[in-house]
């Protein structure tokens, strides 16, 4: 008898006797049925498994729980002066969620650090927020180990009322041990405030996308 080429079913071959059709039928029938076993069953919210390496060798099992969180949110509590023409560090002394102990409120407080076995693609979000000035322009820096990695520039106010207001969004790849910073500089001319006392002015942000 023929079989299929995958499975090896046994089909009837191209010159078996039509009297020998039924039983062809049944044997290819009770092929299907047995290789198609595991799939029978499962309950809601199951999922299917390979049980092993063996062709058509599956389990229902629990589907997986929810991914757990992996990331640092973190902000200032208190308004910054900024010197003219100086890139300056922003610490952070306040956080809004750290699911790994990315950043301590007190000892180097500037920085967010990839814990021991957190290491991969990091989407790091930052937003910088200037008292309002009509002259010069702002910038934000993302620093990487002390580096810059990324800069955004953001021209003076249109008016003098409103802050003004600078986000990047950036992916990375993080080792253990890499920490993130964020900088500013502006060149008014004289000092400018950053408005650095809540979780919606001035913030810095780090969240695990994967290895």
């Amino acid at each position: 008898m023929a079989t299929t080429t995958n499975f090896g079913w046994v089909t009837p071959d191209d010159t078996s006797l039509v009297k020998d059709g039924a039983a062809a039928i049944r044997t290819l029938g009770q092929a299907i049925d047995t290789s198609m076993m595991d799939l029978e069953g499962g309950t809601t919210g199951q999922v299917l498994s390979k049980a092993s390496n063996t062709d058509m060798d599956f389990t229902w099992v629990a589907a997986g729980a929810t991914p757990t969180f992996v990331g640092c949110f973190v902000y200032g509590t208190a308004n910054q002066t900024i010197s003219n023409a100086t890139v300056t560090t922003v610490p952070f002394a306040a956080e809004n969620f750290d699911s790994n102990g990315f950043h301590d409120n007190a000892t180097n407080n500037s920085r967010i650090t990839i814990p021991t076995g957190k290491g991969g693609k990091y989407l790091v979000v930052a937003q910088s927020s200037f008292a309002p000035n009509l002259t010069g322009f702002r910038q934000l820096r993302i620093l990487k180990n002390g580096t810059a990695v990324q800069i955004s520039q953001m021209n003076n106010n249109a008016s003098n009322t409103v802050d003004i207001q600078n986000n990047v969004s950036y992916i990375l790849s993080l080792a253990a041990a890499d920490y993130i910073e964020m900088a500013v500089y502006q060149n008014t001319g004289g000092n400018l405030t950053l408005t650095n006392s809540t979780d919606n002015d001035t913030f810095l942000s780090v969240t695990y996308q994967g290895a």
